[in-house]
C-alpha cells in the first residue's frame, strides 16, 4: 500500500543455490509529492440557484475527486464525482434528499484519487446558501418566442412543490 509524500526504505539480498545471502544497504526512495486538489473557483461565493452554480478545483488528472462539504468540523455529506467540479445541489442524500439547506455557510475540499491512491483533502474554503431560494426564466428573456406554444425554462428550486407565474402583457392589448 504506497501513499503519495512518503519515505520509503528498500533493501535487497539474493538467493544462490539454496543459500540466502545477507542483506545489501538500505536505501531510500520517495513518493511523488502530489498536491491535493484545491478549490479554485466559488470560495466566499453566496449560492442563490444551487442547480446551476459550480464549485472548481484544481484539475489534477485524477480518476475521481471525493468533495467533502462541511458546517464547522461536521461533516454534512460526501460526494464522489468523476470530474474537477460539483455543485451544492449534487449534495443528496440515499433518497435523492438536500443534504443542504438555505442561509447557511459550509465549508468544501476535495481530495483526489490518482491511479488507486487518495490525496489528502485540499485545504477547505466557504460558499454560502442563499437566505430564500429564487428561480428567474433562465434562456429566452430579451428573446422572440418561436411558436406560442414554446416552453419557458426557469432556474429549478430543489424542494420546490408548485411554481407560480405571473405574466405581464406590455403592449396593453390584452
Amino acid at each position: 500500500f504506497q501513499l503519495f509524500n512518503q519515505e520509503y526504505e528498500i533493501k535487497v539480498r539474493t538467493i544462490q543455490g539454496g543459500a540466502t545471502q545477507p542483506w545489501g544497504d538500505w536505501c531510500s526512495v520517495f513518493t511523488p509529492n502530489v498536491a491535493p486538489p484545491e478549490i479554485i473557483d466559488g470560495c466566499s461565493n453566496t449560492f442563490e440557484y444551487l442547480a446551476y452554480e459550480y464549485i472548481t478545483c484544481t484539475d489534477v488528472s485524477a480518476i475521481s475527486y471525493n468533495w467533502r462539504l462541511r458546517i464547522g468540523s461536521t461533516v454534512v455529506g460526501i460526494i464522489n464525482t468523476g470530474t474537477n467540479q460539483i455543485r451544492i445541489a449534487d449534495f443528496l442524500d440515499g433518497g435523492n434528499q438536500p443534504l443542504y439547506d438555505y442561509n447557511t455557510t459550509y465549508n468544501i475540499s476535495a481530495q483526489a484519487d490518482i491511479g488507486g491512491t487518495w490525496t489528502a483533502y485540499g485545504s477547505a474554503c466557504n460558499v454560502s446558501t442563499a437566505a430564500e431560494p429564487h428561480t428567474e426564466v433562465q434562456f429566452e428573456c430579451g428573446n422572440t418566442l418561436n411558436m406560442l406554444n414554446q416552453p419557458i425554462i426557469f432556474f429549478a428550486i430543489y424542494n420546490a412543490t408548485d411554481y407560480e407565474y405571473e405574466v405581464t402583457d406590455l403592449t396593453g392589448d390584452d
